[in-house]
């Protein structure tokens, strides 16, 4: 029999979760690095996705010009080019619908800047949909620290056990681990590789966002 408390709520990354945005960040990092001098692959920048826009260009510029350079890639993002690159996900809309419909509480854990998650929730039809949304400017430490999935718990009166966690990154699944959730749900149509997700401890590995309704139905039956 399983006595684990039901799902009452999940945690969505943002960037390569619900929304595809790989281009619309590979861009604008291939835009800027070349700036400092820096050539590197898309690989190289990708190895880097999940942590902070900050922190990303610290270890592939420099502490010193990780602001400044931060700074030109979110004023790149902002071009009608790279913003029109971002789009959602397949039946994006419909899974979390079927949440809702489910009595599941819809929440947003991401290392993107608050002003820019707005601007594209908005693009992407999705203001107004999330519960409580966790961006690094409200926590003291961002993901892969358990602060913010332990800010959801808080916000919403629910335990860590009655939280799932979803996303595309190793860091994710970290953050997860970390908080000690119900469940570290990794995607692989994001930025991280089925082996990142692997090798982070990922509890369940799905392709597509529809096959998270079936994870939920076998967490809460107790068949894993």
């Amino acid at each position: 029999m399983n006595h684990e408390p039901k799902i009452r709520a999940v945690a969505f990354d943002f960037d390569g979760t619900l929304v595809d945005t790989f281009e619309h960040v590979i861009r604008a990092f291939e835009f800027v690095l070349p700036q400092y001098g820096i050539t590197a692959t898309r690989d190289e920048i990708q190895a880097h996705m999940g942590l902070t826009l900050h922190e990303c260009y610290e270890k592939l510029v420099s502490k010193e010009a990780a602001a400044p350079a931060k700074q030109k890639h979110h004023d790149a993002q902002q071009s009608e080019e790279l913003f029109g690159l971002i789009t959602s996900f397949d039946a994006m809309h419909e899974t979390l619908q079927q949440l809702k419909k489910r009595g599941v509480e819809l929440t947003i854990i991401t290392n993107r800047t608050q002003p820019s998650l707005n601007s594209i929730l908005e693009h992407v039809g999705l203001q107004n949909q999330f519960a409580v949304v966790i961006s690094p400017e409200l926590v003291e430490r961002p993901k892969p620290y358990p602060d913010g999935s332990l800010a959801i718990c808080q916000k919403l009166g629910i335990l860590p056990r009655e939280l799932l966690l979803v996303g595309d990154t190793g860091v994710d699944m970290q953050t997860a681990k970390g908080a000690c959730l119900r469940a570290a749900v990794g995607i692989t149509h994001g930025f991280g590789s089925r082996q990142e997700l692997e090798v982070a401890g990922a509890d369940y590995i799905v392709d597509s966002l529809p096959e998270l309704i079936d994870v939920i139905e076998r967490i809460e039956r107790g068949e894993d």
